[in-house]
């Protein structure tokens, strides 16, 4: 008798350690990096996974072309680099980002990364590069309203002369 509850405890101990660990132990979500010029594949990829919801590894060294706005959709969410850090070329032209006056500050052809009262966003080892245009003025890398606990870790803005700075009562870290 005391083998066979000997198996089934063995047997529901296994059981319940996988159970337990299943999504933890799970590999992080990747986005690789498409080698689209044009920013169709890459912002495509970005905004689907703003809408599925998590933090997303991107890959350390790689370049990603975002022609759209990628909105928030989920607490908790955003982008991180895998030991290093992604380059995230922003395209500017007609359809993309091309705000060529400062008229409609939160406009979707303006504003790169935005999310509107969400908790916990994340954007954590990126370099924001604004392709060169001189009919775009300007172009917004990251706009959070009403965001809380805000995670801004190594990011570089080449070329800007804005500095990141958190608003009032953000909670955000750096």
């Amino acid at each position: 008798m005391a083998q066979p509850l000997h198996r089934l405890a063995k047997a529901l101990g296994a059981a319940l350690v996988l159970l337990l660990a299943g999504p933890a132990c799970a590999a992080p979500r990747v986005i690789a990096p498409s080698g689209d010029a044009t920013g169709a594949a890459d912002t495509a990829a970005f905004q689907a996974a703003m809408q599925a919801g998590g933090v997303y590894a991107l890959k350390a060294g790689g370049t990603y072309y975002l022609a759209r706005q990628v909105a928030w959709s989920h607490d908790g969410s955003g982008f991180a680099a895998q030991g290093g850090r992604a380059k995230i070329v922003v395209l500017t032209g007609p359809g993309q980002f091309d705000q060529s006056d400062y008229a409609h500050l939160l406009g979707t052809n303006r504003i790169v990364f935005y999310d509107l009262g969400h908790d916990r966003p994340v954007l954590s080892g990126l370099v924001l590069v604004q392709q060169a245009n001189p009919a775009v003025r300007s172009v917004n890398p990251i706009v959070w309203r009403k965001a809380a606990n805000i995670r801004l870790e190594n990011i570089e803005l080449p070329g800007s002369t804005i500095p990141i700075r958190p608003a009032a009562r953000s909670g955000w870290t750096a």
